[in-house]
C-alpha cells in the first residue's frame, strides 16, 4: 500500500492529468474538469447493475469511468489509451485494488476482432479521432448490446446533420479533428449497427458543461459547441436487452411494446 507521500509524488510525476479523480480524503488528481459530476449525469443512462457484463472504454484517460463500471459489478473492464494515460490509470487501479479492470496501451484501430463486449463507453473521445466513422464501425463490431457516447457537438440546428473538420484547434486543443451535429452523430451510430439511438443533452445549469461552456466564442473565435450523451442499443426486444428497457429514461416510451419478442 502506498503512503500518502508516495501517492502525491506519483501524481506529480504523472502530470499532466485530464481527469479529476478523488483518491482519498484531501487528495485528488489535478484534472481540469470534475469527472465525478460528469459521471453523475452519465450513470443515469447506464444499467444500474453490470454483473455478468464486459465493458470496453477506448480513450479511457486515467480510468475513472472504467473503475466506476467495475464498481457497478462488471465482470471485466478493458480501458485503452496512450502510454501516459495508462500509467495514470494503473496508479489509480493499484491504489483502489481494482482487480476486474485491465488498462492497456492500445488503439481503437488495432483492436483484436475476437474481443467482444456488452457495453462500450466512448466518452469525450470521438472528436479526437482522425477517422471517427471507422472507429465507430470497429466499436460496433466489438459491442453486442450498448454504446454510451459523450461528445462535443455543434449546437446550431442548421448544422445538426453536418460534420465539420477542425483544421487547427478548437478550445485551444490541437487534438480535435471533427465536430458533429446531433443528428449526424445519431445517424452514424445507426449506420454502424446500433438500431435504437437516443440523445440526451447536459442541462444548461450543469456545473461542468453549463451555459458558460456553450455560450459565446472559443479562443479561436469559433461558435462554442456543448456536450451531448448518445445512447445506442443493438437490440430492441426486451428478451435481449433485459434491464435496459426499464432503466434508460424514456426508452419504454419510444419502443412499441406490442411488437417486442419477449421470449428472446
Amino acid at each position: 500500500m502506498l503512503t500518502e507521500k508516495e501517492i502525491l509524488e506519483k501524481i506529480a510525476d504523472l502530470a499532466p492529468w485530464a481527469q479529476n479523480i478523488p483518491i482519498k480524503e484531501g487528495i485528488s488528481t489535478p484534472g481540469p474538469l470534475d469527472t465525478q459530476l460528469r459521471w453523475d449525469f452519465i450513470k443515469n443512462y447506464m444499467p444500474r447493475r453490470l454483473k455478468g457484463m464486459r465493458v470496453f472504454e477506448p480513450g479511457c484517460s486515467a480510468g475513472f469511468f472504467s473503475l466506476k463500471s467495475a464498481e457497478l459489478g462488471a465482470d471485466y473492464v478493458l480501458g485503452i489509451d496512450f502510454e501516459h494515460y495508462i500509467a495514470q490509470a494503473n496508479l489509480i487501479k493499484k491504489i483502489r485494488q481494482a482487480e476486474r479492470v485491465d488498462f492497456q496501451v492500445g488503439s481503437i484501430y488495432k483492436m483484436p476482432s475476437a474481443e467482444k463486449f456488452d457495453i462500450t463507453l466512448c466518452l469525450g473521445l470521438i472528436y479526437h479521432l482522425r477517422y471517427p466513422f471507422l472507429a465507430l464501425k470497429i466499436i460496433s463490431d466489438l459491442t453486442s448490446k450498448m454504446i454510451l457516447l459523450e461528445t462535443e457537438y455543434i449546437m446550431d440546428p442548421q448544422d445538426t446533420d453536418k460534420m465539420k473538420f477542425i483544421e487547427h484547434t478548437y478550445r485551444n486543443d490541437g487534438t480535435v479533428w471533427w465536430l458533429c451535429g446531433e443528428e449526424c452523430i445519431k445517424g452514424m451510430l445507426r449506420s454502424v449497427g446500433f438500431k435504437f439511438v437516443k440523445s440526451y443533452r447536459y442541462p444548461s445549469e450543469h456545473l461542468v458543461f453549463g451555459k458558460h461552456y456553450s455560450q459565446g466564442k472559443t479562443e479561436e473565435g469559433m461558435d462554442k459547441g456543448s456536450r451531448l450523451l448518445v445512447v445506442g442499443l443493438k437490440e430492441l426486444d426486451a428478451g435481449k436487452i433485459g434491464m435496459l428497457l426499464s432503466e434508460i429514461p424514456e426508452l419504454e416510451k419510444e419502443i412499441d411494446l406490442n411488437n417486442l419478442d419477449l421470449n428472446g
